[in-house]
């Protein structure tokens, strides 16, 4: 009975971790889904662009997002992409990996 219940329970376990695989694999490829179609549809305004969009870039989170909408409300629109810098957190490593994906 032991025997039993140390294999069902081994099996359950298995089949709760293949069955989650499946979600992180769609979470990526929707990731990636959104990066593509990004692409295609061209870059991102960073003058009128919110959090959600913001987030999309490649080295932007959250609280770089919101740095970087307070920049907007505290100087007005971005004249260049390369404006961005003047964002703290934001150096020339990071903005060399976001540059082709913003526009103002």
């Amino acid at each position: 009975m032991k025997k039993c219940n140390l294999i069902c329970v081994a099996l359950l376990t298995l089949s709760v971790i293949f069955s989650i695989n499946p979600v992180f694999a769609a979470e990526k490829q929707s990731k990636a889904g959104v990066e593509v179609e990004q692409q295609l549809s061209g870059a991102i305004d960073i003058n009128s662009a919110g959090v959600d969009d913001l987030v999309q870039l490649p080295g932007i989170g959250p609280k770089t997002a919101e740095k970087i909408l307070s920049y907007r409300q505290e100087n007005g629109k971005f004249q260049s992409v390369e404006d961005l810098m003047n964002v703290k957190g934001i150096g020339q490593k990071k903005f060399n990996k976001l540059k082709s994906n913003v526009t103002t």
